[in-house]
């Protein structure tokens, strides 16, 4: 039996709060990136899962509830990626639906590649503002 991965070409948004600063992550090169350590260095992560974290996230980074349930159970095991910011906090860039979907069947911790502001720019996407105004 043969299997496919879907390459459908994700992209996360994510606006700074403070600052006002949008960054367009094309996920699947941070995906590509995390192949190739020598490259595009990142560490790995287990960070616990807290309520009030995936609370935010669910409200926050476009989770949908239908799609949750259609998460199989070895895509839950896979780590998701972030980006740490230089103000110490971090942006989920993918991995939001298997946060969510894992501390909702009992799993309260998971397993993420980390990247560096620094060297996740090299998945950043250059939109122009017309068009970030219909993303947002």
């Amino acid at each position: 039996m043969t299997t496919t991965k879907d390459y459908s070409q994700q992209i996360f948004t994510h606006k700074e709060d403070e600052t006002g600063i949008v960054r367009h992550w094309h996920v699947n090169t941070l995906q590509e990136m995390v192949k190739l350590p020598r490259l595009f260095r990142h560490d790995k992560l287990l960070t616990s899962l807290a309520k009030k974290q995936v609370d935010f996230v669910r409200n926050n980074n476009g989770v949908n509830d239908t799609f949750l349930h259609t998460i199989s159970k070895a895509r839950l095991r896979e780590p998701g990626i972030l980006v740490m910011l230089p103000d110490v906090s971090y942006v989920v860039v993918d991995g939001n639906h298997r946060m969510v979907r894992r501390y909702d069947t009992g799993h309260l911790d998971m397993l993420f590649y980390t990247f560096t502001l620094q060297v996740a720019e090299h998945a950043l996407l250059n939109i122009p503002p017309e068009m970030q105004k219909i993303m947002l």
